[in-house]
């Protein structure tokens, strides 16, 4: 391959969607006819007679428009709404051709402030086809311009910073000042995002979007935060400073379209495709698309009134939203724990921290790969009534999902450990003490009671209840909801297990036939 040459930029109109001609000709014709109604209401109140006249109706709301004076002629000044027009019909040009998503942030800023302060060319026909022209021309070198800002952008006191293209770890400081996340700065990690989006195939994503992202991660510094489906991750620090790990197949294409802006300046190593080995990590989940994102991150949870029972209540905009957007939004939710009551879902805990956690990252867990089936509440009161817990017991559920076991147990006993970072997100949510890391990796032995609801793939119950069976203090007592295939296999001499009877068609979503354990140690 030759490696002077970025293949994103030999796909150009791959990497860029097309945009529809006979759109940019009705937004010219609704600009046209607005125009045309301005003029003519300008004409109309252009005598002294309908002045006088509207001056009654502008005194009668004075107090909704303000206590300062406005007069008829300001109010209707022709060529202040003639600006006001093709600011705003500018606005509409660039989100349909979606010139301004690729715009660097720099860029993007001076295209707002133009529209903020009306300061826009005419929009006419002829200048506004010439300068869409011309600015669609200009998307790919936005997207290198977007790149080498970002790489500007980057901390030049970090050795990790790398000054001849980027490298697996990217810094930026003061990404956070006194009053939350800088806009400056959290605009180039929103055009990292932008980028590796469209690496990815996926939509734009919106800016507020990410700006909630930051706040979540401020709130839990010195951690690393997959983003994206691990496409990359973010680590941020009190004094404001973000740490960016990109994934190298992201780092090698950055740093191809960073030598298309600086063929000279970045050593052709750097350009190579990422060396392949079983260490290599890859993006493994599918992340959440970013206009559902939208759909949850435009609200807050709240709680339920009293008539309503306890618990947290979170709804959903639905004024234009599409019904699969909607739909999937109401999967996410339902997957937290959420119940649908029209028209909002209700919560048992307040999801707010789980709701920007999914927000922030980008992703639900694949309930699949982790075997995560939440234990119908059946199953549950039978297993831990089981267990007789009594006052003092040092209790553990081990892999605890969302707590459906130790919802059930005595919060202030008992210690959950569970893997996926969102589950724990709920967890601690609920009020439940919480150890995220991988139940096998877990010593901290000895517990009165282990109540247990194991992965069941690939012998996975078997290793769960092994281990467990070791951190079982001695006189103490294991329930454990197994397959029925493992009904009868023995335990180690110093157990005495008793198997209840089998319990068919319990779980959503799967056959699977269960027993439930007792073991005595």
């Amino acid at each position: 391959m030759d490696t002077q040459t970025s293949p994103l930029l030999d796909t150009a109109d791959d990497f860029f969607p097309p945009v529809q001609g006979d759109a940019v000709d009705a937004l010219i014709g609704q600009h046209n006819a607005a125009h045309r109604d301005i003029a003519t209401v300008a004409e109309m109140l252009s005598g002294p007679a309908m002045q006088r006249a509207t001056e009654f109706f502008i005194q009668a709301h004075r107090e909704e428009l303000g206590r300062v004076p406005i007069s008829v002629i300001r109010l209707f000044d022709r060529d202040k709404a003639f600006k006001a027009l093709d600011a705003t019909y500018w606005q509409r040009a660039l989100e349909l051709t979606g010139v301004l998503d690729w715009m660097p942030q720099e860029r993007r800023q001076q295209w707002h402030e133009q529209i903020r302060n009306m300061d826009t060319p005419p929009f006419t026909e002829e200048i506004v086809r010439d300068n869409l022209m011309a600015l669609m021309g200009q998307r790919m070198d936005f997207l290198s311009e977007m790149v080498d800002g970002l790489f500007r952008g980057l901390s030049g006191q970090h050795v990790t910073n790398r000054p001849e293209g980027f490298a697996k770890r990217m810094i930026i400081d003061d990404a956070f000042d006194a009053f939350g996340s800088s806009y400056r700065k959290a605009g180039y990690i929103h055009d990292l995002r932008s980028i590796v989006a469209r690496f990815m195939h996926r939509e734009q994503p919106d800016l507020q979007v990410t700006l909630k992202a930051l706040q979540h991660f401020r709130r839990d510094t010195g951690v690393w935060h997959d983003m994206d489906g691990g496409a990359f991750r973010v680590r941020t620090y009190k004094k404001g400073t973000a740490h960016l790990e990109v994934h190298p197949d992201f780092a090698y294409r950055l740093n191809q379209i960073l030598a298309h802006r600086h063929p000279m300046a970045i050593p052709s190593h750097f350009r190579q495709p990422p060396k392949r080995s079983k260490q290599t990590v890859k993006v493994f989940n599918q992340p959440i698309p970013f206009s559902v994102l939208s759909l949850l991150a435009n609200n807050v949870p709240s709680r339920l009134p009293p008539a309503a029972g306890k618990g947290w209540s979170f709804q959903l905009p639905t004024y234009q939203v599409d019904k699969h957007r909607l739909q999937v939004a109401g999967q996410v939710l339902k997957a937290i724990g959420g119940v649908f009551n029209r028209p909002s879902y209700h919560f048992d805990y307040d999801p707010t921290d789980v709701i920007g956690y999914i927000v922030a990252t980008g992703m639900m867990p694949d309930q699949r790969s982790h075997q995560f089936y939440p234990t119908p509440t059946e199953l549950a009161e039978l297993a831990v009534e089981a267990a007789a817990i009594a006052p003092g017991h040092r209790c553990l559920e081990p892999s605890a999902g969302q707590g459906d076991l130790a919802e059930h147990m005595p919060a202030d006993q008992t210690l959950c450990i569970e893997l996926s970072q969102l589950h724990c997100q709920v967890l601690q949510s609920k009020g439940l003490e919480t150890r995220c890391q991988d139940f096998l990796a877990f010593n901290e032995g000895a517990f009165d009671r282990i109540v247990m609801n194991p992965p069941f793939s690939v012998g996975r119950a078997r290793e769960h209840l092994r281990h467990a069976l070791t951190l079982l203090a001695p006189g103490g007592r294991l329930v454990a909801i197994l397959p029925a295939s493992m009904a009868g296999e023995p335990l180690p001499p110093e157990f005495q297990p008793n198997w209840s009877e089998i319990h068919a068609n319990k779980f959503a979503g799967t056959s699977a036939k269960v027993v439930i354990l007792t073991a005595e140690g």
